[in-house]
C-alpha cells in the first residue's frame, strides 16, 4: 500500500477534518496570525515551504481544527534566528487570541521559557 504525501499547503491545512475546512476559514485563522502571505499560497507545494513555514502552518492547522490543546514539541529547534523569532511571536499571540487554547509546549529555547505564563521544569519533577 502506498502514502499520498499531501503536496499542497491547503491540503495540509485540511489534514484529519471531518469535513473540508473553507478556504475562508483558513484564510481568517492565517489573517490572525499575521501569516496573510500564505492565504495566496494555498496551492503551493509543501515541499517548497522552509522549515519555519512549515512549523508555522502546523499551528495553523492545530488552530483551524478548533483543538483546545496545543501541543508543541521544540517549535523553534533547527530554526534560523529570523523564523525562531517570528515563531515565538505566533505562539505569544495564539495565547492573547485564542485563551480557550492551553498551549503545552517542551522546550530549550529560553526566549520561548521566558515568554511562557507558566513553566514546568522537568529537574523540578524529579524531586
Amino acid at each position: 500500500m502506498a502514502i499520498r504525501l499531501l503536496c499542497q499547503t491547503r491540503e495540509n491545512l485540511n489534514l484529519w477534518s471531518q469535513e473540508k475546512v473553507p478556504d475562508e476559514k483558513i484564510r481568517q485563522v492565517l489573517r490572525d496570525l499575521h501569516l496573510d502571505s500564505f492565504a495566496g499560497r494555498l496551492d503551493e507545494e509543501v515541499k517548497n515551504l522552509s522549515g519555519g513555514e512549515k512549523v508555522r502552518i502546523g499551528v495553523a492547522r492545530t488552530l483551524i481544527k478548533g483543538a483546545k490543546i496545543m501541543l508543541l514539541d521544540e517549535p523553534t529547534a533547527s530554526l534560523d534566528s529570523q523564523s525562531g523569532t517570528e515563531v515565538r511571536r505566533i505562539i505569544k499571540e495564539i495565547s492573547e487570541k485564542y485563551p480557550d487554547t492551553t498551549i503545552v509546549c517542551v522546550s530549550h529555547d529560553n526566549e520561548l521559557i521566558g515568554i511562557s505564563e507558566r513553566t514546568v521544569s522537568m529537574s523540578d519533577l524529579q524531586k
